[in-house]
C-alpha cells in the first residue's frame, strides 16, 4: 500500500525537478503537491527549564536533513541502534539519493549514507558518524498494540523558517490499520521526517505531511498532520544493513551498496 494514494501535502522543502512537478492521486481526481523552498533563521522558542525530560532528549537528538546534491532540506532525529548511530527521517527527504548531509548545532555537519528507505510507507534511516553537537537517543520503536488515539506525543524539527522547534500534540486517528496516524498538532514545509515520540520516549514514527482539505477549493489544514507509524519498519532489514555499512566520512560510497529510496 503506498500512503502517497492520498491527499497530503509533502512536508519537505526540497526543490529538485521531479518533486516540483509531483502529483498525487485522490480515488480519480488529481491535486498537485505543492513544494516550496524557505531558509532558515535562528529563532530558540522553548525554554529550556519548561521542557520534559522527553521532550528535552529529543529536542537535543533533533537534526536537519539535506541532499548532498540539490537544494532543500527535511528534519530528522538522531539515533542509537546496536552501537550505530543512524538519523530517522522521511524517505520523500532522501529521495533517489545515497547519501545526505546530516547538520547539527554550532555549524557542525556530516554526510550520512542512507540504509534504509520504503518510498510506499515514506520512511528512511541514514547512517552517520559521531556528532559534537546532537546527543542520540535510544532506537525504541513503540510496540504496544493498543488504540493510539489520544496518545499525547512531542515532536522537534525544524518548520517554515524557524530553527529547532519543539512541538506536541495527540494521535486524533488513524488509517490504512494504523499505517498511517493522524496528529492534531502544526507542521508545515521543514518539519518531514521529525521524529515523533510518546511521553515515554517510544518512536511512534516520522512526521510526513499536512492534510490538504477541499471546500470550494483546497486548502492547506496545517493542524491535522500524518505521521507514518514506527510498526512499520522492518528492523531486520535495517540492523542487517547497519552491520554492513560504512558511515561515510564523505561522499565517496564507491563499491558500496546503493540502498537509495526504492518501494518495499
Amino acid at each position: 500500500m503506498n500512503i502517497k494514494t492520498f491527499l497530503l501535502l509533502i512536508l519537505s522543502t526540497v526543490s529538485d525537478t521531479n518533486l516540483e512537478n509531483k502529483t498525487v492521486a485522490v480515488e480519480n481526481n488529481q491535486a498537485v503537491v505543492e513544494i516550496t523552498t524557505e531558509t532558515t533563521e535562528e529563532i530558540q522558542s522553548v525554554a529550556a527549564s519548561d521542557l520534559s525530560r522527553t521532550e528535552r532528549l529529543i529536542r537535543d537528538a533533533a537534526v536537519k536533513v539535506e541532499r548532498y546534491y540539490g537544494s532543500g532540506y527535511g528534519s530528522g532525529t538522531l539515533m542509537r541502534i546496536d552501537g550505530e548511530l543512524v538519523v530517522s527521517t522521511a524517505a520523500h527527504v532522501t529521495g533517489d539519493q545515497p547519501v545526505m548531509i546530516i547538520h547539527g548545532r554550532d555549524g557542525e555537519s556530516v554526510p550520512g549514507r542512507v540504509v534504509y528507505c520504503d518510498a510506499g510507507l515514506d520512511i528512511a534511516f541514514v547512517h552517520v558518524e559521531e556528532m559534537e553537537s546532537r546527543d542520540p537517543v535510544r532506537f525504541r520503536p513503540i510496540r504496544e498494540r493498543r488504540d493510539p488515539v489520544g496518545m499525547e506525543i512531542t515532536y522537534t524539527g525544524f518548520p517554515n523558517r524557524n530553527d529547532l522547534l519543539t512541538i506536541n500534540g495527540t494521535i486524533a486517528g488513524t488509517l490504512f490499520d494504523e499505517t498511517l496516524l493522524l496528529m492534531q498538532s502544526y507542521a508545515w514545509m521543514g518539519a518531514s521526517g521529525s521524529g515523533v515520540f510518546n511521553d515515554s520516549g517510544e518512536f511512534v514514527g516520522s512526521l510526513i505531511a499536512v492534510e490538504v482539505g477541499t471546500y470550494f477549493d483546497r486548502q492547506i489544514i496545517e493542524t491535522m498532520v500524518y505521521v507514518t507509524s514506527a510498526r512499520n519498519i522492518n528492523e531486520n532489514v535495517l540492523r542487517s544493513r547497519l552491520r554492513e555499512s560504512i558511515a561515510p566520512v564523505d561522499s565517496t560510497l564507491s563499491g558500496l551498496p546503493d540502498y537509495s529510496c526504492q518501494s518495499r
